[in-house]
């Protein structure tokens, strides 16, 4: 009897139930995200705006300004009334992002691959894949490099000329003389009508058994 008592006395103090997510969204969440973001962008205008002007100043001055949007949180999102209630996780969002950009800027092969996105690698996937399997088989069979010279050969159009072949180019193309512009055309010679005189005059009279 004592056991079970002791049991629920010790279970209700340290299990509790999760508060509601809509809670945790407004209260912890938004905010935080919220500071994360207006970090990030804080950082990536003031890299962008003075790498135009200092190419070597572009990544330090991401720094700065990560690092200073984290300071500014810290040290006013708490002096304001209406963000006072969202202090904390203002601070935890922007230092999370404020860390991922230094990383980003200063350790990018060591550890700024951790926290940085898949776009780029996604990015070079999708352009090895846009050739189709036939287009892959033809470049692995018809775009191997060569070591030989193209000096070293000659082609042959003894069998083959071209339709362009000769001194004259495509001018050397013409079906035969053109004549004159002024000459007269000459106009066919006139039938002779004689041979149709004397088949009038014969008829059928001598055609014997061709007369029918």
């Amino acid at each position: 009897m004592a056991r079970s008592r002791l049991h629920r006395r010790y279970v209700k103090k340290t299990f509790k139930a999760n508060p509601p997510l809509f809670t945790d969204l407004v209260e912890f969440v938004v905010p935080g995200f919220g500071g994360f973001a207006a970090t990030r962008f804080v950082t990536r205008t003031a890299m962008t705006q003075v790498a135009q002007r200092a190419p070597s100043w572009g990544k330090h001055a991401g720094a700065v300004a990560s690092v200073g949007s984290f300071l500014a949180a810290w040290f006013l999102a708490h002096k304001w009334k209406w963000l006072e209630r969202w202090h904390t996780p203002i601070v935890v969002g922007s230092a999370i992002a404020a860390g991922q950009s230094l990383l980003q800027i200063y350790a990018p092969n060591l550890l700024g691959w951790i926290v940085s996105d898949a776009t780029p690698e996604l990015a070079a996937g999708t352009a090895q894949t846009a050739l189709t399997a036939p287009d892959q088989q033809l470049a692995q069979l018809h775009l191997q490099p060569t070591n030989e010279d193209p000096n070293e050969f000659t082609y042959n159009d003894s069998y083959d000329a071209g339709r362009y072949s000769g001194q004259q180019g495509p001018g050397s193309m013409k079906v035969g003389p053109m004549p004159p512009a002024n000459q007269p055309v000459q106009s066919p010679p006139a039938t002779d009508g004689s041979d149709l005189a004397i088949d009038d005059a014969i008829g059928t009279a001598n055609l014997g058994v061709f007369a029918n």
